[in-house]
């Protein structure tokens, strides 16, 4: 799960109730400034017999994004038809840009635990955004930047 944490004290935690149904990346505002961006294992661990489940917090990013990662099974049928199954959750993917420095930080949480950190150029990203693997519209706001500098 997903904890955004603003400049004006708002806090926004994936799955909350918002609106009728549960909160989502996409219900976050473009108009925020996110100061801390967090992920908690999904995994509760027990130590000295209190369960807790582990955070990791990202700040100071200029941008920053968040996904989650599944998997669906989909099986051509006998009369040309294609069944699916329901989307199996895998992972869950934060990340936070720098644009001065020009890198992004990526943080991937899979449905066990495991925590895998990768860093790469931001030219890589915006590749991404050119070829149709990502859409730009998942950025939210963080750090202000210089003019020219800004993605959004």
């Amino acid at each position: 799960m997903f904890i955004v944490c603003t400049k004006n004290n708002k806090r926004f935690i994936e799955n909350s109730a918002y609106q009728e149904r549960f909160l989502t990346w996409d219900d976050i505002p473009r108009d925020i400034d996110i100061t801390a961006l967090a992920m908690t294992s999904p995994v509760l661990s027990a130590i000295s017999n209190k369960k807790i489940s582990p955070k990791i917090s990202i700040s100071k990013y200029h941008y920053y994004y968040f996904f989650n990662e599944a998997t669906i099974s989909i099986i051509p049928s006998s009369n040309n038809e294609f069944k699916h199954e329901k989307p199996t959750l895998v992972a869950k993917i934060m990340a936070g840009i720098d644009v001065e420095r020009e890198y992004v930080l990526e943080i991937r949480l899979d449905k066990f635990g495991n925590t895998s950190i990768n860093s790469y150029p931001l030219q890589a990203l915006i590749k991404k955004f050119n070829n149709g693997q990502m859409r730009k519209s998942i950025l939210r706001t963080g750090l202000n930047c210089a003019e020219e500098k800004k993605m959004l």
